[in-house]
């Protein structure tokens, strides 16, 4: 029997999609349970995620098997055996530095001096009597949290639920509710590194010549990783997101609810006239929120 020849989609679906180097995301933790992690998350304040994705440029790590060789004298015979994984134990990410606050250079600078003794809160660097005694590893290491994930354009797909009764509302109120569907269709993998810390900023050369991108990279070294995860499966979450002109949280909510009572209504009653409509809900120029508040004051 004639193998059935594949079709050139068939070839292009199966062959023709190779994993991109553009689509990852990084996150960067401090030590949690000592005062260094405390004060390098102070120095962070509300820009960690910010921190994450200043990142440009990364790789995924490599592991290989440290190996003995036994040799036979009787048969000659050599044998290999493992006894050792060795997860390469460094690892370096390069970050674009903002010109708002040099992020990147001032947390992992404070970092490194965390390390070496150095309190950037009291500022003793330049004190004579500064002071070279290292801190222990438990007060300077990340011991989890330190991730790098790779995914692909097609991570999440969304799709909006369809909702006459609902359009009708978002026309005459003027506001779009976001009424979708999130799946996750696409596979991710996620490395995760365990006793994280700085050791070396690469230096950053500045010319007069040309005008580019300063970046900082920073050399990372950790005992091991683990890939967390390796999934092609299907999650599914609804979320109801409010797109249209904002107002108090509480006018939202309140929004929200009226919304909802409009489209449950099984009772079969006839729509109100729409000025009346639009009288109590709002219009495009003027959305129930910004009614509420004005009610309210």
């Amino acid at each position: 029997m004639a193998r059935e020849v594949s079709s050139i989609s068939q070839i292009k679906s199966n062959i023709l999609r190779p994993a991109l180097t553009s689509q990852y995301i990084v996150s960067v933790p401090t030590p949690s349970t000592s005062r260094v992690g405390a004060i390098l998350q102070n120095l962070l304040s509300v820009d960690q995620e910010k921190l994450n994705l200043l990142c440009s440029e990364t790789s995924l790590p490599g592991s290989s098997l440290l190996t003995s060789q036994a040799v036979d004298d009787r048969t000659g015979v050599t044998n290999t055996h493992a006894y050792r994984r060795d997860f390469g134990q460094q690892i370096d990410l390069s970050f674009y530095v903002d010109a708002e606050r040099y992020l990147p250079i001032k947390f992992f600078e404070s970092w490194m001096a965390m390390i070496s003794g150095t309190d950037v809160q009291t500022g003793d660097e330049r004190s004579r009597n500064y002071s070279y005694r290292f801190r222990y590893p438990d007060d300077y290491l990340a011991k989890q949290g330190f991730k790098i994930t790779k995914f692909e354009r097609d991570l999440y797909t969304e799709e909006r639920r369809t909702n006459l009764l609902e359009d009708i509302v978002n026309v005459i109120a003027g506001t779009d509710f976001g009424s979708t569907n999130i799946n996750r269709t696409g596979s991710r993998l996620e490395y995760e590194f365990f006793d994280v810390f700085p050791v070396s900023i690469n230096s950053m050369p500045l010319s007069y010549e040309s005008s580019q991108l300063l970046k900082c990279t920073v050399t990372f070294s950790y005992t091991r990783y683990i890939i967390n995860e390796i999934s092609v499966g299907h999650v599914s979450k609804s979320s109801n997101v409010i797109t249209g002109p904002s107002g108090s949280a509480a006018a939202n909510e309140f929004f929200q609810q009226t919304r909802d009572s409009l489209i449950n209504d099984t009772r079969g009653r006839t729509f109100a006239d729409p000025q009346d409509f639009i009288n109590r809900f709002g219009s495009s120029d003027r959305t129930l929120p910004d009614r509420i508040n004005s009610d309210i004051a």
